[in-house]
């Protein structure tokens, strides 16, 4: 005969057992909730995705691009003219190619340690605010601003020969071909700035120079294919700022 409001002792061992294995069981799906959690490792706006829901992933699967967008960072290159001219802090004028009507401005955070061999130019990392969410990353922008320096005449790339003594072109004077020494300033685009005696709206051969001999014969037709005016010089404190000749 039992006794009412009295449990036998293996039934409390019983029920503390289920409560152990219950707890056991809880952390299991705690755990395998965590296991399908995925966490941004900072705050940002989360762009479109390719997975589905239920779709197996695994430690290198990319599932979408999260973008801090509150300043954006704003790299371009500048000649080697400049070097020493722009400092960390300095303030440039920016326009998006999506509205050139908008100006915002680029702080200067650093500048490349090194000036790149071809281009003879060296990368300038400017920052945005964009606390107006106003921009996006990836986004095109015009750069402008003004720094002494000099002005060197524009050629065709292809116009450039290499000789034992350097670099030089082929102009035109008189009707003739002249060798005209030439330091190569700058590469852009199939452009080059060169320092050297060429005036602006002087002739220079652009094509066939391998076969150009000193003191040939070059005629100059109205617009002729095998040869270019030099173009107009253009200040190295403007990217993107070399002019293009046209025959």
């Amino acid at each position: 005969m039992s006794t009412p409001g009295v449990i036998a002792g293996n039934e409390v061992d019983r029920a503390q057992a289920a409560i152990d294995a219950a707890e056991i069981d809880l952390d299991i799906a705690r755990d395998a909730l965590a296991d399908r959690t995925i966490r941004a490792p900072f705050s940002g706006h989360v762009g479109l995705t390719d997975i589905d829901p239920g779709a197996r992933i695994g430690p290198d699967t990319i599932i979408t691009r999260l973008d801090d967008r509150e300043v954006l960072f704003v790299d371009f290159p500048v000649p080697e003219q400049t070097f020493g001219k722009i400092e960390q802090g300095d303030v440039f004028q920016v326009e998006p190619f999506s509205d050139p009507d908008s100006t915002y401005e680029a702080e200067v955070l650093t500048l490349d340690s090194s000036i790149d061999a071809t281009t003879r130019a060296y990368t300038v990392r400017t920052a945005i605010d964009n606390e107006n969410d106003e921009l996006r990353p990836g986004m095109s922008f015009r750069i402008g601003f003004d720094l002494p320096g000099s002005s060197y005449p524009a050629v065709p790339e292809e116009s450039i020969v290499w000789g034992g003594d350097g670099a030089f072109v082929w102009a035109v004077r008189d009707g003739e071909a002249r060798r005209v020494g030439v330091t190569i300033v700058s590469r852009k685009e199939g452009r080059v700035l060169v320092k050297g005696d060429l005036p602006e709206g002087s002739w220079i051969v652009e094509e066939g120079v391998q076969k150009v001999r000193q003191g040939a014969p070059i005629e100059l037709p109205a617009r002729s294919g095998n040869a270019a005016p030099v173009a107009s010089g253009a200040t190295p404190g403007t990217p993107g700022g070399t002019a293009a000749a046209q025959p």
